[in-house]
């Protein structure tokens, strides 16, 4: 299975030297856990898991990523405030590559006129 980010993409969003491998255990976890969540948002329109991983899906990914180790670390006030913006934006951009990459991309093949 190919990794939909790199440790060193989440690292360089958390700040965290690449060389430090304190935390590689817990990031490739929550990675494997925004991964599913990907999956399950483009299993309607492509095979999952993804065999090439387009960059957008990649950011998209290590901001998941990001957002969770923040979530997994602040206070239970400032994670209800922040929390769920940060998440609702990164989904939104997923959303938005989806009808991009497949919704509009489909309806422009089915409403082609080949006459």
């Amino acid at each position: 299975m190919v990794d939909y980010c790199t440790l060193n993409q989440i690292k360089n969003r958390l700040h965290i030297p690449l060389e430090d491998l304190d935390y590689d255990v817990e990031l490739q976890e929550i990675r494997d856990d925004q991964e599913a969540i990907i999956d399950e948002a483009l299993e309607d329109y492509v095979a999952t898991p993804l065999t090439v991983v387009p960059q957008t899906i990649s950011d998209i990914c290590a901001d998941l990523c990001r957002i969770e180790v923040r979530y997994r670390r602040t206070s239970e006030s400032a994670a209800a405030t922040y929390y769920p913006d940060m998440r609702e934006a990164a989904m939104e951009r997923l959303r938005n590559y989806i009808r991009a990459k497949y919704v509009d991309e489909i309806a422009f093949v089915v409403g082609t006129d080949t006459s």
